[in-house]
């Protein structure tokens, strides 16, 4: 499930041309160029806790999230595999896989008006999760949890300029597609809404060996209309700060992310965690 998003991302943040893209389901991290036809990112982050669109999700244990991601010559669609798994692998039933496939294009670049639109499919599924028992113990469905989601949302990258960088809004629409069991009178798909700020700033390098470094800001105000059966409502917001280096072609990214909520049956509590990342690219 995911963007930073993978958009989560890890989804990602393109810094050239002030481009914001929510492809990855976690990090706002900036891959690295290359210069061949297709190019390929690794990416490997430690994650205090897995929240992803206001859920807490693996019951709020740290995971390891691990992905690669492919460009096809165009750079506008790519293919991603991601995962999220369990440090503590006595909990497996928590392992998440996720398939995508994602697009990105920019249009009138040279307007203040510019923009980015960003959409990806994601198939997802939980390859070890536990049977469905009712009150007596007696299983009654043992099909692995899976569903989809599709995302849509356009970021307005030379609107807002700011202290030799720009603000960036964007907003984000997710649909989740899920019948939980595989019952087709238990459909619990829905709408995630997300409004989003982003904000990043290039610093100066500390050590030499850096080709990079940047600090960056993001905050966001989301809706769920019911997805999962929560109640629809204002559902999350959070706020997220974030640095990054860069040498020979990686990346080394840590946030510190706070979520504060407002209905109890998305998630009861606020939460705070951190992430650190690094990426790779092939």
């Amino acid at each position: 499930m995911k963007h930073l998003l993978i958009f989560s991302t890890a989804l990602f943040l393109s810094f050239e041309g002030y481009s914001a893209t929510e492809n990855s389901k976690k990090s706002l991290a900036i891959p690295p160029t290359s210069n061949s036809s297709y190019s390929s990112t690794a990416n490997v982050t430690y994650a205090s806790e897995y929240m992803m669109d206001g859920f807490k999700l693996g019951g709020g244990a740290p995971v390891m999230e691990l992905s690669l991601k492919i460009d096809t010559p165009s750079k506008r669609f790519s293919f991603m595999y991601w995962s999220a798994l369990p440090i503590n692998r006595d909990k497996k039933e928590n392992d998440e896989h996720d398939l995508f496939v994602l697009y990105h294009q920019n249009f009138l670049n040279n307007s203040r008006y510019a923009f980015e639109f960003h959409s990806f499919y994601d198939y997802w599924f939980y390859p070890n999760s536990l049977p469905y028992k009712d009150n007596f113990g007696d299983t009654i469905s043992d099909v692995h949890r899976h569903g989809s989601k599709v995302h849509a949302g356009i970021s307005m990258f030379n609107l807002l300029p700011l202290s030799e960088s720009v603000l960036i809004p964007s907003y984000n629409i997710y649909y989740w597609i899920y019948w939980a069991q595989d019952r087709r009178d238990l459909y619990q798909g829905g709408t995630h809404h997300e409004f989003l700020l982003k904000y990043t700033h290039w610093i100066p390098r500390i050590f030499s060996f850096f080709s990079e470094a940047y600090a960056g800001t993001s905050a966001s105000l989301n809706y769920n209309d019911g997805a999962f059966g929560v109640r629809p409502g204002l559902s999350h917001s959070t706020a997220s700060l974030l640095a990054e280096v860069k040498t020979s072609g990686a990346s080394l990214v840590a946030s510190v992310n706070q979520q504060w909520s407002y209905e109890p049956t998305v998630n009861p509590t606020n939460d705070f965690w951190t992430e650190i990342s690094l990426l790779k690219e092939f």
